[in-house]
């Protein structure tokens, strides 16, 4: 039986590493809003997994000195699995959470919290209902405004206008529903997904293998010119069963590439290294036939949607940061 308390770090961790990955998906948004993206590829989502990662990932909010005395939040959460949509899990996710900060915010006497999902007709749908001090109709007309707050120095007004966006992109809408003295409740309501959905999302930029991976002994070559980097790739590699060579750089890939008698079964590199780049490492191998595959790991992959993949040079794209299921997905 496992350790409840190695149980109890692993889950921890997990919403750390969870917080990361959104944060990192929050920027690249940020850095991304002046032009269109083209490599927002959606994927199912699970709301109700949505809504209980944002519960876990806002409890030092509702929960931490507000468990007893009349400041609690009494909180109820309905979340039944199965409810799915096609989306970005990291953007819904942080939809949710803007949404259940601002009603925790509106009862900073307490009061109660509920959240819940449901399915109607061709809509999934998150509700989040607080009994907080409420908002006029003046208010509530403007609260999607970009940089429109009443929150004074301690808010910048771009949180619920980035959640109308996102939700939008979605397909969805947001609906809200609030009377002063008598608290809010915001409805997003998103295209549920077809119950025979493939669910390929990103993964469908994958080119299939065209060698067979061999089911014994598995081999990698990662190459990245940040340690820090090489050495957390090549421990997930081995968590899941490969022997792992490293090169520091493209140059020292080229090298161990030229002089390689059986192909590696996965090399992965990354993109912009200051030397030989990823592409250049990934046209060496196929030009030897080095690999069975070869992925390409980068902070910005817009620039390889046009050329690398419809090349062939490379089998897969890697986003960093990525999670170890996007690994196991295309390794």
């Amino acid at each position: 039986m496992e350790d409840p308390r190695a149980r109890g770090l692993r889950e921890r961790l997990a919403v750390i590493e969870r917080a990361a990955l959104d944060g990192a998906s929050t920027i690249r948004r940020i850095q991304d809003s002046t032009r269109v993206r083209t490599d927002a590829d959606f994927e199912d989502v699970d709301l109700s997994q949505v809504v209980r990662d944002v519960m876990d990932l806002t409890r030092v909010r509702w929960a931490s000195g507000r468990r007893t005395g009349p400041g609690a939040i009494d909180l109820a959460v309905d979340a039944p699995p199965g409810v799915v949509v096609r989306g970005i899990g990291s953007e819904l996710r942080e939809v949710v959470t803007n949404i259940v900060v601002n009603a925790v915010d509106a009862m900073p006497e307490g009061g109660k919290l509920r959240v819940g999902v449901a399915v109607d007709g061709d809509r999934a749908l998150v509700h989040v209902n607080d009994t907080g001090c409420g908002m006029p109709p003046e208010v509530v007309a403007r609260i999607f405004d970009p940089f429109f707050t009443t929150k004074g120095s301690q808010g910048n007004g771009l949180g619920l206008s980035i959640a109308h966006g996102i939700v939008k992109r979605h397909g969805g809408e947001i609906h809200v529903e609030s009377e002063v003295g008598r608290g809010t409740t915001m409805t997003i309501a998103l295209p549920a997904a077809p119950a025979d959905a493939s669910g390929e999302g990103w993964v469908a930029r994958v080119r299939s293998r065209s060698s067979p991976v061999p089911a014994a002994v598995r081999r990698a070559l990662v190459v990245d010119d940040d340690p820090s980097v090489l050495r957390v790739v090549s421990e997930l590699l081995r968590s899941e069963g490969y022997v792992v060579e490293t090169a520091s750089g493209g140059s020292s890939a080229l090298v161990r590439i030229q002089g390689v008698t059986e192909p590696f079964d996965l090399v992965l590199t990354d993109l912009f290294m200051p030397d030989v780049n990823g592409l250049d490492v990934a046209a060496e191998v196929r030009r030897r036939g080095a690999a069975h595959r070869t992925i390409v790991m980068s902070g910005c992959t817009m620039t390889l949607q046009g050329g690398a993949l419809e090349g062939h040079l490379v089998d897969a794209v890697l986003r960093k940061p990525f999670s170890r299921e996007e690994l196991r997905l295309v390794a």
